[in-house]
Protein backbone atom coordinates (compact mmCIF):
# COMPACT_ATOMS: atom_id res chain seq x y z
CA UNK A 1 0.00 0.00 0.00
CA UNK A 2 1.14 3.72 -0.74
CA UNK A 3 1.67 5.77 2.62
CA UNK A 4 0.97 9.58 1.56
CA UNK A 5 3.80 12.02 3.12
CA UNK A 6 1.57 13.96 5.33
CA UNK A 7 3.69 16.91 4.81
CA UNK A 8 2.72 17.23 1.72
CA UNK A 9 -0.93 18.57 2.77
CA UNK A 10 -2.05 21.22 5.26
CA UNK A 11 -4.78 20.21 7.68
CA UNK A 12 -8.67 21.27 6.52
CA UNK A 13 -9.43 24.55 7.56
CA UNK A 14 -12.60 25.68 9.58
CA UNK A 15 -14.68 28.43 9.75
CA UNK A 16 -17.41 29.65 12.57
CA UNK A 17 -19.40 32.65 12.13
CA UNK A 18 -21.15 35.45 13.83
CA UNK A 19 -22.39 38.44 12.02
CA UNK A 20 -25.64 41.06 12.92
CA UNK A 21 -26.82 43.88 11.29
CA UNK A 22 -29.73 46.36 10.52
CA UNK A 23 -31.23 47.82 7.34
CA UNK A 24 -32.54 50.50 6.83
CA UNK A 25 -34.47 52.78 4.11
CA UNK A 26 -35.02 56.92 5.59
CA UNK A 27 -36.02 59.65 4.36
CA UNK A 28 -38.90 58.48 1.67
CA UNK A 29 -36.54 55.94 0.85
CA UNK A 30 -33.81 58.64 0.09
CA UNK A 31 -31.44 57.86 2.04
CA UNK A 32 -29.95 53.79 2.76
CA UNK A 33 -27.97 53.39 5.76
CA UNK A 34 -26.60 49.54 6.64
CA UNK A 35 -24.85 48.36 8.96
CA UNK A 36 -23.27 45.06 10.42
CA UNK A 37 -20.89 43.75 12.50
CA UNK A 38 -19.09 40.14 12.96
CA UNK A 39 -16.97 37.55 14.33
CA UNK A 40 -15.09 34.79 12.13
CA UNK A 41 -13.59 32.20 14.26
CA UNK A 42 -10.67 30.03 12.19
CA UNK A 43 -9.23 26.99 12.77
CA UNK A 44 -6.24 25.82 11.15
CA UNK A 45 -6.49 28.85 8.62
CA UNK A 46 -4.55 27.87 5.69
CA UNK A 47 -1.43 29.81 4.58
CA UNK A 48 1.52 29.74 3.01
CA UNK A 49 5.12 31.38 3.28
CA UNK A 50 8.89 31.42 2.73
CA UNK A 51 11.18 29.38 4.30
CA UNK A 52 15.13 28.01 3.67
CA UNK A 53 16.24 24.91 3.63
CA UNK A 54 20.40 24.21 4.20
CA UNK A 55 20.81 21.23 1.78
CA UNK A 56 19.91 21.99 -2.18
CA UNK A 57 19.65 18.49 -2.99
CA UNK A 58 17.29 17.69 -0.41
CA UNK A 59 13.46 18.61 -0.24
CA UNK A 60 11.13 21.05 1.33
CA UNK A 61 8.96 20.16 4.25
CA UNK A 62 6.00 20.39 2.51
CA UNK A 63 7.41 17.61 -0.26
CA UNK A 64 8.45 19.70 -2.97
CA UNK A 65 11.90 20.17 -4.63
CA UNK A 66 13.31 24.11 -3.08
CA UNK A 67 13.43 26.71 -5.71
CA UNK A 68 16.82 29.07 -6.01
CA UNK A 69 17.23 32.74 -5.30
CA UNK A 70 20.89 33.57 -6.31
CA UNK A 71 22.48 32.04 -2.97
CA UNK A 72 19.21 30.97 -1.13
CA UNK A 73 17.77 27.68 -0.86
CA UNK A 74 14.20 28.70 -0.32
CA UNK A 75 10.59 26.50 -0.03
CA UNK A 76 7.34 27.93 -0.43
CA UNK A 77 5.29 25.92 2.35
CA UNK A 78 1.72 26.08 2.71
CA UNK A 79 0.71 25.34 6.86
CA UNK A 80 -2.24 26.03 9.29
CA UNK A 81 -2.41 28.93 11.63
CA UNK A 82 -3.58 27.09 14.79
CA UNK A 83 -6.49 29.55 15.94
CA UNK A 84 -7.34 32.79 13.88
CA UNK A 85 -9.62 35.58 15.29
CA UNK A 86 -11.49 38.01 12.76
CA UNK A 87 -13.88 40.82 14.35
CA UNK A 88 -14.94 44.16 12.71
CA UNK A 89 -17.77 46.36 11.97
CA UNK A 90 -19.09 47.51 8.01
CA UNK A 91 -21.06 50.70 7.25
CA UNK A 92 -22.40 51.29 3.80
CA UNK A 93 -24.86 54.18 3.31
CA UNK A 94 -26.58 55.68 -0.40
CA UNK A 95 -28.31 59.25 -0.06
CA UNK A 96 -30.11 60.73 -3.57
CA UNK A 97 -29.66 64.12 -3.04
CA UNK A 98 -31.60 65.35 -5.87
CA UNK A 99 -33.06 63.87 -8.97
CA UNK A 100 -29.76 63.99 -10.58
CA UNK A 101 -27.20 63.67 -7.76
CA UNK A 102 -26.15 60.77 -5.47
CA UNK A 103 -23.70 60.00 -3.06
CA UNK A 104 -22.17 56.76 -1.39
CA UNK A 105 -19.61 56.00 1.48
CA UNK A 106 -18.60 52.77 2.65
CA UNK A 107 -16.61 52.03 5.63
CA UNK A 108 -14.99 49.08 7.01
CA UNK A 109 -12.69 48.36 10.22
CA UNK A 110 -11.16 44.79 10.62
CA UNK A 111 -9.21 43.60 13.73
CA UNK A 112 -7.48 40.14 12.27
CA UNK A 113 -4.87 38.09 14.17
CA UNK A 114 -3.31 35.08 15.41
CA UNK A 115 -5.16 33.72 18.40
CA UNK A 116 -2.37 30.84 19.84
CA UNK A 117 1.23 30.73 20.49
CA UNK A 118 2.56 29.16 16.96
CA UNK A 119 6.23 29.68 16.19
CA UNK A 120 6.89 29.35 12.15
CA UNK A 121 10.49 29.79 10.11
CA UNK A 122 11.52 32.24 8.05
CA UNK A 123 14.22 32.75 5.50
CA UNK A 124 17.16 34.84 6.83
CA UNK A 125 19.24 35.72 3.30
CA UNK A 126 22.69 35.95 2.70
CA UNK A 127 24.49 38.51 4.16
CA UNK A 128 21.71 39.87 6.26
CA UNK A 129 21.53 41.16 10.02
CA UNK A 130 20.15 39.16 12.67
CA UNK A 131 18.79 41.07 15.44
CA UNK A 132 20.06 40.21 18.90
CA UNK A 133 18.19 37.88 21.21
CA UNK A 134 16.64 36.22 17.98
CA UNK A 135 16.41 32.51 17.77
CA UNK A 136 17.57 30.62 14.99
CA UNK A 137 17.11 27.51 13.79
CA UNK A 138 19.89 26.58 10.76
CA UNK A 139 19.22 29.57 8.07
CA UNK A 140 16.23 30.55 9.15
CA UNK A 141 14.90 32.81 12.48
CA UNK A 142 12.15 31.64 14.59
CA UNK A 143 9.06 33.71 15.15
CA UNK A 144 5.85 33.32 17.22
CA UNK A 145 3.08 34.76 15.61
CA UNK A 146 0.41 35.47 18.42
CA UNK A 147 -1.03 38.51 17.87
CA UNK A 148 0.41 39.46 15.23
CA UNK A 149 -1.87 40.94 12.07
CA UNK A 150 -3.06 38.50 9.23
CA UNK A 151 -1.70 38.68 5.96
CA UNK A 152 -4.15 40.57 3.23
CA UNK A 153 -6.43 42.03 6.15
CA UNK A 154 -6.30 45.81 5.80
CA UNK A 155 -7.62 47.21 9.10
CA UNK A 156 -9.35 50.28 7.60
CA UNK A 157 -11.21 50.99 4.02
CA UNK A 158 -12.87 53.68 3.14
CA UNK A 159 -14.78 54.01 -0.71
CA UNK A 160 -17.19 56.81 -2.12
CA UNK A 161 -18.40 58.37 -4.94
CA UNK A 162 -20.37 61.15 -6.42
CA UNK A 163 -22.47 60.99 -9.17
CA UNK A 164 -24.42 63.62 -11.58
CA UNK A 165 -26.32 62.95 -14.29
CA UNK A 166 -27.18 65.73 -16.82
CA UNK A 167 -30.50 65.61 -18.91
CA UNK A 168 -29.22 66.68 -21.99
CA UNK A 169 -31.78 66.99 -25.48
CA UNK A 170 -30.40 63.90 -27.00
CA UNK A 171 -30.26 61.63 -23.80
CA UNK A 172 -28.67 61.87 -20.11
CA UNK A 173 -24.79 62.65 -19.38
CA UNK A 174 -23.73 61.24 -16.55
CA UNK A 175 -20.35 61.63 -14.74
CA UNK A 176 -18.90 59.95 -11.53
CA UNK A 177 -15.71 60.39 -9.51
CA UNK A 178 -14.70 57.79 -6.47
CA UNK A 179 -12.39 57.37 -3.90
CA UNK A 180 -10.95 54.52 -2.57
CA UNK A 181 -8.38 54.44 0.67
CA UNK A 182 -6.75 51.40 2.39
CA UNK A 183 -4.45 50.92 5.14
CA UNK A 184 -1.41 49.19 5.48
CA UNK A 185 -1.28 45.46 5.19
CA UNK A 186 0.64 42.75 4.38
CA UNK A 187 1.15 40.12 1.22
CA UNK A 188 1.62 36.81 2.12
CA UNK A 189 1.76 34.26 5.08
CA UNK A 190 3.71 35.65 7.80
CA UNK A 191 6.90 36.71 6.66
CA UNK A 192 6.16 40.16 7.10
CA UNK A 193 7.14 39.82 10.70
CA UNK A 194 11.27 38.45 9.97
CA UNK A 195 13.09 41.51 11.39
CA UNK A 196 16.48 40.40 9.65
CA UNK A 197 18.12 43.84 8.22
CA UNK A 198 19.41 42.79 4.35
CA UNK A 199 22.43 44.00 3.03
CA UNK A 200 21.03 47.38 1.76
CA UNK A 201 19.79 48.29 5.04
CA UNK A 202 16.05 47.28 4.20
CA UNK A 203 14.40 45.21 6.74
CA UNK A 204 13.30 41.87 5.23
CA UNK A 205 9.43 42.21 6.47
CA UNK A 206 8.65 45.41 4.78
CA UNK A 207 9.50 43.69 1.52
CA UNK A 208 5.63 42.27 2.25
CA UNK A 209 4.31 45.56 3.83
CA UNK A 210 1.77 46.99 1.61
CA UNK A 211 1.48 50.54 2.73
CA UNK A 212 -1.55 52.83 3.01
CA UNK A 213 -2.78 53.87 -0.49
CA UNK A 214 -6.12 56.01 -1.78
CA UNK A 215 -6.75 55.49 -5.62
CA UNK A 216 -9.23 58.30 -7.88
CA UNK A 217 -11.06 56.92 -10.36
CA UNK A 218 -13.88 58.44 -12.64
CA UNK A 219 -16.60 57.93 -15.34
CA UNK A 220 -18.16 59.50 -18.21
CA UNK A 221 -21.02 57.79 -19.78
CA UNK A 222 -23.55 59.02 -22.41
CA UNK A 223 -26.33 57.03 -23.08
CA UNK A 224 -28.94 58.50 -25.74
CA UNK A 225 -33.02 58.77 -25.41
CA UNK A 226 -33.87 55.44 -27.32
CA UNK A 227 -31.98 53.82 -24.07
CA UNK A 228 -30.58 51.37 -27.58
CA UNK A 229 -26.41 52.11 -27.05
CA UNK A 230 -24.38 53.89 -24.59
CA UNK A 231 -20.44 54.52 -24.28
CA UNK A 232 -18.36 55.14 -21.07
CA UNK A 233 -15.32 57.03 -20.78
CA UNK A 234 -12.93 56.05 -17.79
CA UNK A 235 -9.98 56.57 -16.11
CA UNK A 236 -8.49 54.43 -13.08
CA UNK A 237 -5.79 54.98 -10.88
CA UNK A 238 -5.48 58.74 -11.78
CA UNK A 239 -2.77 59.10 -9.43
CA UNK A 240 -1.01 56.38 -10.63
CA UNK A 241 -0.91 54.55 -7.27
CA UNK A 242 1.45 51.84 -7.31
CA UNK A 243 0.31 49.28 -4.71
CA UNK A 244 2.40 45.59 -4.28
CA UNK A 245 -0.13 42.88 -5.16
CA UNK A 246 2.17 39.79 -5.14
CA UNK A 247 5.74 39.59 -3.92
CA UNK A 248 8.74 36.37 -3.59
CA UNK A 249 11.22 39.43 -2.04
CA UNK A 250 12.68 38.78 -5.34
CA UNK A 251 10.30 39.80 -8.04
CA UNK A 252 7.18 42.40 -6.87
CA UNK A 253 4.11 42.65 -8.80
CA UNK A 254 1.89 45.61 -8.87
CA UNK A 255 -1.85 46.69 -9.65
CA UNK A 256 -2.52 48.05 -12.70
CA UNK A 257 -1.17 51.66 -13.27
CA UNK A 258 -2.92 54.79 -14.50
CA UNK A 259 -5.63 53.32 -17.31
CA UNK A 260 -7.58 54.97 -19.53
CA UNK A 261 -10.49 53.83 -22.01
CA UNK A 262 -14.33 53.38 -23.04
CA UNK A 263 -16.48 50.92 -23.94
CA UNK A 264 -19.91 51.11 -25.93
CA UNK A 265 -22.29 48.49 -25.55
CA UNK A 266 -25.36 48.10 -27.20
CA UNK A 267 -28.87 46.94 -26.44
CA UNK A 268 -30.63 44.64 -28.36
Amino acid sequence: ALIPNSALFSKPEYLTTFEIGSKNELLNNRLRLNANVYYYDYENRQFTYFTTTSDPAGICPNGSAPQFFGADVVCNVMSNADKLRTYGAELETLWLVSENDRLNLSLSYTDSAAASSQQIQLSIPPGATVPPGAVRSGSNIVVNVKGEQSPRSPELQANAYYEHGFALPSGRLTFRADARYTSESYISGYNYLNPVILPNGIRSGDLYTVEANTKYDATLRFEPGDGHWSINFYGKNLTNEAVKSATDASTTQVEPPRTYGFVISANL
